[in-house]
């Protein structure tokens, strides 16, 4: 993770509401292709398991870095 992903995940997680923009939706999708390293993915919207797991999965890199 860079700098600025830190910097942005911390203030994504700091955020409590229980909805996420679009922006920050594409943002999630974008990091996590960087970071997992795999073309660029918008999973569902209509199920938010899928997104949900990428922002699992970026938070343990976060936390294990």
């Amino acid at each position: 993770m860079t700098k600025q992903d830190v910097k942005y995940w911390e203030t994504f997680r700091a955020n409590k509401s229980d909805k996420i923009s679009k922006n920050e939706y594409q943002k999630i999708c974008e990091m996590h292709s960087r970071l997992k390293n795999h073309a660029y993915f918008e999973p569902c919207t209509c199920n938010p398991k899928g997104v949900q797991r990428f922002i699992d999965d970026i938070n343990k890199l976060y936390d294990n870095r």
